[in-house]
């Protein structure tokens, strides 16, 4: 099997992402964006909704299947907002070409300038910051059988989880399962499941605001971020919510000047 796909055809490389409206502020200015930050660099940048994650036949089967298993792990309900964080993936899985490789990323993941559509992408299932799902590249079969392994990894371990895990989103399913440091197993699910993980800090994908800047081809601009950079500049961002300083941060990376 190649390790490598290498795009030699005219096609523009796609990458998507998901929203759904669940009331966060300023959410329209920062898909902008991210659209923004993608196209610039020759992507075409496509915005995922829940439409189309409905149009999969599994989507009422899998939306009860999230809601079970975070019950049982957490003895809670799961918010319109943690749903979410699972449906975006079902979404992926209904792009028409199952074959066609393809980015995704939460829309507050932004093109530094230097990810070209010429880099190459595994022919595997790929999270490029480790249990942190914030940006992937795949096709949309994989991402089916993702969709899956939500549900029959957390039930086969379930024991466990119910003991380790407080809260279980699509990150914490990655974390307490597929990483070697919470589970002495995680290598063979990758194989099983046909996932690689990578975390190359200064290359891929980083904070805003570190001393990978000038390398990173990719910022994560995530509500951590967004604080870590203000408490840095209080001066600057003192009399700005953080949504507002997160608009600002994009901008800045998109060399936006007011």
């Amino acid at each position: 099997m190649k390790k490598f796909l290498y795009r030699r055809d005219h096609k523009t490389m796609k990458i998507y992402t998901y929203y759904e409206n669940i009331k966060f502020k300023q959410q329209n200015e920062l898909l902008k964006l991210w659209e923004m930050s993608w196209k610039k660099m020759g992507f075409e940048p496509i915005i995922l909704g829940l439409k189309d994650a409905k149009k999969s036949s599994k989507y009422s089967e899998f939306c009860e299947k999230m809601r079970l298993i975070f019950k049982k792990i957490t003895n809670k309900n799961l918010s319109s907002y943690g749903l979410s964080c699972f449906i975006r993936w079902l979404a992926y899985s209904t792009v028409e070409n199952k074959e066609e490789r393809f980015f995704v990323s939460d829309y507050d993941v932004f093109n530094s300038g230097k990810w070209k559509t010429s880099h190459p992408i595994k022919n595997k299932l790929h999270f490029y910051d480790s249990a942190c799902p914030c940006l992937a590249s795949g096709n949309a079969q994989e991402f089916g059988q993702l969709c899956d392994a939500f549900f029959d990894v957390t039930m086969k371990r379930l024991d466990v989880l119910q003991a380790k895990a407080s809260h279980y989103h699509d990150q914490e399913f990655f974390m307490y399962n597929f990483m070697p440091q919470e589970n002495v197993n995680a290598e063979e699910l990758w194989v099983k499941y046909d996932i690689f993980f990578s975390k190359r800090r200064c290359e891929d994908v980083a904070p805003f605001g570190t001393d990978c800047d000038e390398k990173v081809r990719a910022f994560h601009v995530s509500h951590n971020n967004t604080k870590m950079v203000k408490d840095k500049n209080p001066e600057k961002y003192q009399n700005l919510s953080l949504d507002e300083v997160r608009i600002k941060i994009a901008k800045n990376i998109l060399n936006i000047h007011e």
